[in-house]
């Protein structure tokens, strides 16, 4: 029999979005993780996501903020800047608005 852990549970209730969806997605202007570490964490993630899609277009799922709720989005990562990072297609999300980045 399989346990299903907390931390599956809650990622399975949010809501996911299409990649295309995101050009109609608005975010809040201020930023989801409030420590320095945290941020830290988010920024080697999505460079291991840049890094990956060099090697193997590995995909990634981001947990977002938008302004109608949590939402997560599988895309492949091509770039991230300090302000933003684009996904294929050229869509982009603030960093701000990330939660977390699962690499799939």
């Amino acid at each position: 029999m399989e346990t299903e852990s907390k931390a599956d549970r809650k990622r399975s209730t949010i809501s996911s979005i299409d990649r295309t969806e995101l050009t109609s997605v608005r975010f809040p202007k201020e930023d989801v993780l409030t420590s320095d570490r945290d941020r830290q964490r988010r920024t080697i993630a999505l460079t291991r996501a840049v890094a990956l899609n060099g090697i193997s277009k590995h995909p990634a799922r981001l947990i977002i903020n938008t302004k109608e709720g949590i939402r997560k989005v599988e895309a492949v990562i091509l770039t991230s800047t300090k302000k933003h990072v684009t996904a294929k297609g050229m869509f982009n999300v603030p960093i701000r608005s990330i939660y977390a980045v699962h690499l799939l």
